[in-house]
């Protein structure tokens, strides 16, 4: 399949807004789509329209079968309508070989997610349909690689990983459909549940079961989307680059399946073999808000990797994780205490645990005193820590003296400082006095706006030191970052990194990456020079990885077994039930998707020279 098929391009004034997932409730119990209805020659009409409940969450389209992005229900903006919403319809037609029902206005929704008409179960079978454009016909191949249908327009490409029948919409074998072959590919609308279990809809009331493919490479309308915030290269499982696939463009949005880990890096799963990384993907999350007055002038920021939880504090399925550092607008209630915990809500049902993130900008939204993110004083004093609070509205600056986008936090705002320096400030063409922010990467708070109470941080610099750090960098100033680049290249190669956890690799990855750009810029200065100079050390130090000394590889114990595994489960970020010894020289790791690999204990474990007893 091209990658094409997984990429919905989009301009960035579109990305502004963000699709919502859930529609709304409506107090009659039946949303209706629309008050006019639009004739079309080609499709099957009711006079009244048809009460139709959807059993998936449905993007609108128009006549041409291209999504509506902008579809108002009572003066308000809806990129989707969510499962279990009932809505008026008024027949339905095909377009491009895919059969839509008709909302009324020029707006139609896809068959395949519509559960049942007018309380009765609606299959795509039960619907008999003319064709506006394409014909759709079955087409009949050889027995050794029969397909249950022709290739449509608007549907995904997927490839067998077993021998598979085809069923009908009760899940009765078509034996007339023959078996469809392990290795070819099969055309799909959507996933639906028949009998409780999962097929594919092959379209002509034709299914298979979801168990002959591979449920990563599953794309449908309900597939987790996500925004690329830079030009990104496409990897294939190993994390080797697919030279044959085109990078992807920065404001693209992608369609992905799950998050992997490939040798201690973040990636997007786009399915087929296919993989971004992390890095350059922000998740969609979808805020249903359809005017503004329910969206707040707060910001949250991750400080963990976090999961998405619904309004019950259950994890919100096929949403993957939400990668440490990026940002989103509060909605709704903004934040929610569920079961005794709190959450801060980021789109429609949709939560993060509060103790993953801070508000990086606006005013905050949980009690100073029941915040789990927010500095604790009293613990904050045993740890030679101090507390800044925001006298006033203020934002922060970086190490440039330039402010730093959306970072306006209100007065009352709290958090820990743990340096007091000069910096210049390039636009008031002086020297200010900063305090460097603790939580925050590169971020400092103007000491004139914040009250320190029982401060014991000394000022660091003169004035005149900092006005030097702001001149360009030279090669020679540069020394001591290239010193350090070379000793993280070597640091590679050892276990302090290759057995860390994919978390600290992740982070000396990107320090790493962050030096080695600022010494080939032209335009750095000695500050920044210094700041990714420390935070390269700093990054380095906390590599965690390390083998394990035993006495005998040939012969070890319980205890070094067991110790064995722990390093093995923080190296390959698995569980320890997913470790297993295979023999006394061997190890399994079962991966998230189930895949088994067998590495040699010498990987992680060396044997600890034993020294000669001395002989009188």
């Amino acid at each position: 399949m091209k990658l094409s098929r997984k990429l919905i391009m989009v301009s960035a004034a579109a990305l502004m807004g963000v699709s919502p997932i859930v529609a709304p409730v409506v107090s009659s119990n039946v949303a209706q789509a629309a008050t006019k209805k639009t004739t079309n020659s080609n499709s099957k009409t009711t006079k009244s329209g048809d009460e139709t409940k959807l059993g998936s969450n449905a993007y609108i389209y128009d006549k041409n079968g291209k999504r509506n992005t902008n579809y108002k229900y009572e003066g308000k903006v809806w990129k989707s309508i969510g499962k279990g919403s009932t809505i008026q319809t008024y027949g339905t037609t095909t377009i491009n070989g895919t059969v839509y029902f008709d909302i009324g206005n020029g707006n139609y929704i896809k068959a395949g997610n519509v559960a049942t008409v007018n309380g009765k179960k609606y299959t795509t079978s039960s619907t008999k349909t003319s064709t506006t454009s394409k014909k759709t016909t079955t087409t009949k191949k050889t027995s050794s690689d029969k397909t249950a249908t022709s290739k449509k327009a608007d549907t995904n490409s997927i490839q067998l990983i077993k021998n598979a029948y085809v069923y009908d919409k009760n899940g009765k074998r078509i034996k007339s459909a023959g078996t469809l072959k392990k290795g070819s590919s099969v055309e799909y609308i959507s996933t639906v549940t028949i009998k409780n279990k999962k097929y594919l809809d092959l379209g002509k009331g034709q299914y298979i079961k979801v168990g002959n493919v591979n449920a990563d490479d599953i794309i449908d309308d309900n597939t987790p989307t996500g925004t690329l915030t830079h030009n990104a290269y496409v990897y294939d499982k190993n994390g080797k680059r697919i030279k044959s696939a085109k990078t992807l463009k920065k404001g693209a949005t992608i369609k992905y399946t799950g998050t992997k880990t490939i040798k201690g890096k973040e990636y997007y799963n786009l399915g087929k073999g296919q993989f971004v990384k992390a890095a350059n993907v922000k998740p969609d999350v979808d805020d249903q808000q359809g005017d503004d007055e329910n969206v707040k002038n707060t910001y949250v920021k991750l400080i963990k990797n976090a999961y998405i939880y619904d309004e019950n504090g259950k994890r919100v399925a096929n949403t993957g994780l939400l990668f440490k550092g990026l940002e989103y607008q509060t909605v709704g209630d903004g934040a929610r205490k569920i079961n005794d915990v709190w959450y801060y809500q980021i789109g429609h049902n949709q939560f993060i645990k509060a103790v993953n993130a801070v508000v990086s900008s606006g005013d905050a939204l949980i009690p100073a005193d029941e915040d789990p993110a927010k500095p604790n004083a009293d613990a904050d004093a045993t740890l030679g820590t101090t507390i800044a609070t925001w006298k006033t509205g203020a934002s922060l600056y970086n190490s440039n003296g330039v402010v730093k986008p959306n970072t306006y936090f209100g007065q009352g705002h709290q958090a820990r400082v743990n340096k007091l320096l000069y910096i210049w400030v390039k636009a008031e063409n002086k020297a200010e006095l900063f305090y460097q922010v603790a939580s925050a990467k590169d971020s400092y708070v103007k000491a004139d706006v914040v009250d320190v109470k029982d401060s014991t941080l000394a000022i660091s610099n003169t004035q005149e030191e900092a006005k030097n750090l702001a001149t360009p960098a030279t090669t020679e100033t540069k020394q001591g970052l290239v010193a350090a680049i070379n000793a993280a290249e070597a640091v590679k190669k050892e276990a302090a990194y290759t057995l860390a956890s994919p978390t600290s690799k992740q982070n000396f990855d990107k320090a790493l990456q962050a030096a080695k750009d600022i010494n080939e810029s032209v335009n750095a200065n000695m500050a920044e020079v210094n700041t990714n100079l420390n935070a390269l050390v700093a990054a380095q130090g906390q590599l965690n990885g390390r083998k394990v000394q035993v006495t005998d590889l040939n012969n070890l114990s319980a205890s070094e077994q067991e110790q064995i595994i722990q390093v093995v489960a923080n190296a390959e970020g698995v569980p320890t039930s997913s470790v297993k010894f295979s023999g006394n020289s061997n190890i399994e790791v079962t991966s998230a998707t189930g895949y088994v690999s067998t590495k040699p204990v010498t990987d992680y474990a060396t044997a600890t020279p034993q020294t000669a007893a001395s002989v009188n």
